[in-house]
């Protein structure tokens, strides 16, 4: 560990270090002053909650709040001290949690989750918040979430593979992730690294924790309603989620939603363009065969998923980057995919970075770079500010940004199965 910090200290003085740091830090800032005056449409939702629970009405929760709350009652409680602020204050301090949540997920993927062999550079790691500027900025401007889902996953999994960290470190890193899986079931799915690389003792705490912050975000409502109240909010949470459905607007930039605007024959909305529908593709398939293929998708990249989880062999060759594939494959099932789910692909694109940058598939320096290159210009240069209303519209809805972020999946599964087999695990 010790050897890990002293190198950490080198590097912070190095330019090739301190200019992707200030750019990162440049994001946050932005972000920032995005979320004041541009509008959070999310984080009033979030403030409404808080005040409504502070005021004792917490059961109005999913029908008083400026927007739907789609998250879990408990949610609103364990947040509500930020209601007593003046909101300005609140999403100052919102903003400032999440830039050092991304300062912790830097710090953590420069230290290889406390061994030095599997480290990412700190200045490729701050570069890849500069490649995920994009989902960054729309997560800060909207006063989202996603930013806080990337630290608890980063955070449990360090602790998990981080044989120095401490009892208490690794419970409150659990715990958190408990938390915020409940807030926002994609992150589930982590409960199953204790349990697929089982560690007597180890495992088992990292579970208890975990079943801890999962039960005090269920309960903790019962500190403002009854028992009878505290099941019709997570029944009333039930619904809400429910409620949405299959959003087809061009954002959505799922899977599934893709078949919707090319392959179904239906024009789709466009937010960007107030509302406008635009017919994007042809009618080649029925809704019953879209729906196959969406169920097709959603098993087959969850195989993938537990695939690459229970693969003995892929996590010993390189715990950082099969935990950056863990944390990118989450989202990737769903039939809704928002923007701003692609920072979850942060440590993959930090840790893709350093593979361009040694050129470890099979040497091939200049295909990882283009790699990279082509998934920072894809991620961040197809907007309507860059590209033009009709065009970006368009590429938005043949979900370009999935199709980025699966580029790098599949270059980092390649990278981890051929360092695997050099290695003859």
């Amino acid at each position: 560990m010790e050897e890990v910090d002293s190198e950490l200290s080198g590097e912070l003085v190095k330019p090739e270090t301190l200019i992707p740091l200030f750019l990162a830090s440049l994001v946050a800032a932005v972000g920032t002053y995005w979320a004041f005056v541009r509008g959070t449409s999310d984080f009033p939702v979030f403030y409404e909650s808080w005040k409504l629970v502070l005021a004792g009405r917490g059961a109005e929760l999913y029908h008083a709040t400026p927007d739907r709350f789609l998250y879990a009652p408990g949610f609103a409680w364990i947040l509500s001290p930020l209601g007593l602020l003046p909101k300005d204050l609140s999403l100052a301090l919102w903003c400032f949690a999440k830039a050092a949540v991304i300062g912790y997920c830097l710090r953590a993927l420069s230290r290889g989750f406390g061994n030095i062999r599997y480290r990412v550079p700190l200045g490729l790691a701050a570069w890849a918040v500069v490649l995920t500027a994009r989902p960054l900025l729309i997560d800060f401007q909207y006063g989202q979430v996603n930013t806080f889902l990337l630290g608890a996953c980063v955070w449990a999994l360090a602790t998990h593979f981080d044989s120095k960290a401490s009892g208490l470190q690794r419970y409150s890193a659990w715990f958190m992730l408990g938390v915020w899986a409940t807030a926002k079931l994609i992150v589930f799915p982590l409960f199953l690294v204790p349990i697929f690389s089982y560690s007597k003792g180890r495992s088992d705490r990292q579970l208890i924790a975990a079943t801890l912050g999962v039960a005090v975000l269920l309960l903790l409502p019962l500190l403002g309603v009854d028992s009878a109240g505290c099941i019709q909010l997570l029944y009333n949470w039930k619904d809400a989620l429910l409620s949405r459905g299959l959003p087809l607007e061009s954002h959505n930039q799922s899977f599934s939603a893709l078949l919707w605007h090319y392959l179904s024959g239906t024009p789709t909305r466009v937010v960007s363009e107030a509302g406008a529908m635009i017919q994007m593709g042809w009618g080649i398939l029925s809704p019953q065969v879209i729906s196959a293929l969406t169920f097709a998708w959603s098993g087959l990249t969850f195989v993938g998923f537990f695939t690459i989880l229970a693969s003995k062999r892929l996590r010993n060759s390189d715990p950082v980057l099969w935990s950056a594939l863990l944390i990118s494959l989450l989202f990737v099932p769903s039939h809704l995919v928002w923007k701003p789910y692609f920072l979850l692909g942060l440590p993959l694109v930090a840790y893709g970075l350093k593979l361009a940058s040694k050129g470890l598939l099979q040497n091939q320096t200049v295909l990882g770079v283009a790699i990279m290159a082509v998934y920072f210009l894809g991620m961040n240069f197809t907007g309507f500010d860059f590209i033009g209303h009709d065009l970006a519209a368009r590429i938005e809805g043949a979900s370009v940004m999935l199709l980025f972020h699966l580029t790098i999946v599949l270059y980092g599964l390649i990278s981890l199965s051929r360092r695997s087999r050099s290695r003859g695990l």
